[in-house]
């Protein structure tokens, strides 16, 4: 039985908070059975456009009130950025020609993903939403399967010690909830520092940034650990596990057990949009929260034999992936030299273009040619 949500309290003694509390428990109860049953998807895809679309379409279309889930999903290389992120920021996008870029529904900092890296997503309503009892179903796992004592930090993440094993990340609407994150089992560092490696780039955002931290795999810690059993033991612990948020009334959990899905339209209608939206530059990098490139050069950097300190600066504005403007400030002694209008001309054919990284070295480049061309000019000999 559901009690209607769309209740008008008329009167004002029934606007108490005491009233509201006890409407809302009493709503609560009568809407969970004193069962729950459980189910663990594994995904049979290792697409990541694939799976971040299948695990949307269960956000947006299942009902996880008296059924919850379990999704667990591989993928082949990638770096998956936040929702909110700049991807040119927290990625080596000319670290290797086939790594992937992604952005997640969620929000959160980057993670880096290959086929030893193990993905788990908790549906539930949103009143049942508890990152943290999620997280302790994994680190009771690790501990009951191979003694490995891993603790939830205040930063809902899994450590062991000092070391990074699980970075997590949530969505939350008026109905649903997911709270996924990712479990380091035997990823490939090397690669995995490449492609996340932070250089100084000189972006001025307000886009989310992530928090480097140290890393560590599972199988660091005991070598038997596979991706296969890890699967097996945290999906059983997971099923036998009553949620831990106002469920007095759920005395037990109904097991469904383990269900391989495949991530195809015939089986979740709408899915193909779902995986173009999630593959289009639109979203991956047109997503981008505004930011400015700044950089500055001496003259000594434009002219081998320039002695001068002036510095000519460079600022690129961009907004959802589109470059807005390119402007470029020459030093004083130059102004006579090089009119705006031949500056205009180098930057205009670069506006309301797509950002790519190299960008800003193929402008100063142009730019400086334009210094160059001008070095017969006596006046700019003397200058220099």
């Amino acid at each position: 039985m559901k009690l209607p949500i769309s209740i008008i309290f008329r009167k004002k003694n029934y606007r108490s908070k005491a009233f509201l509390a006890a409407f809302n428990c009493i709503h609560h109860q009568l809407k969970y059975s004193s069962y729950l049953t459980k189910s663990v998807f594994v995904s049979e895809s290792n697409d990541i456009f694939a799976n971040l679309a299948l695990e949307d379409w269960f956000y947006q279309h299942y009902d996880f009130t008296q059924h919850q889930v379990l999704l667990l999903w591989r993928n082949r290389n990638c770096v998956v950025v936040g929702r909110h992120q700049n991807p040119w920021l927290e990625t080596n996008l000319n670290s290797n020609d086939d790594l992937i870029v992604a952005r997640r529904n969620s929000g959160g900092g980057t993670v880096y993903h290959d086929m030893d890296n193990l993905n788990l997503t908790f549906f539930t309503p949103r009143d049942l939403y508890d990152r943290r009892h999620n997280l302790e179903i994994i680190t009771n796992s690790v501990k009951k399967e191979w003694s490995l004592d891993c603790e939830v930090n205040s930063r809902d993440d899994i450590v062991y010690e000092e070391f990074k094993i699980s970075g997590t990340a949530s969505k939350l609407s008026r109905k649903s909830a997911y709270h996924h994150c990712t479990l380091l089992v035997d990823a490939n560092k090397k690669r995995m520092s490449a492609a996340l490696h932070n250089f100084q780039k000189n972006i001025i955002t307000n886009a989310t940034r992530s928090t480097p931290a140290p890393i560590l795999n599972l199988r660091e810690l005991n070598p038997s650990i596979t991706i296969e059993r890890l699967m097996t033991v945290v999906g059983l612990q997971y099923m036998r596990t009553i949620p831990s948020i106002n469920t007095k009334q759920i005395e037990s959990v109904k097991a469904k057990g383990f269900r391989f899905v495949s991530p195809e339209e015939r089986y979740f209608p709408g899915l193909d949009e779902k995986i173009e939206n999630f593959q289009s530059w639109q979203w991956r990098f047109g997503r981008t929260p505004k930011f400015t490139v700044k950089a500055s050069s001496s003259m000594s950097e434009i002219f081998a034999k320039s002695v001068s300190s002036e510095q000519t600066e460079i600022d690129i504005d961009v907004e959802a992936g589109i470059v807005k403007n390119i402007s470029v400030n020459v030093p004083p002694s130059f102004i006579p030299f090089v009119t705006n209008d031949e500056l205009k001309n180098v930057t205009m054919s670069y506006v309301e273009r797509q950002y790519s990284d190299d960008l800003l070295s193929i402008v100063k480049e142009h730019v400086f040619q334009l210094f160059r061309n001008k070095v017969n000019d006596q006046r700019l000999s003397n200058v220099l």
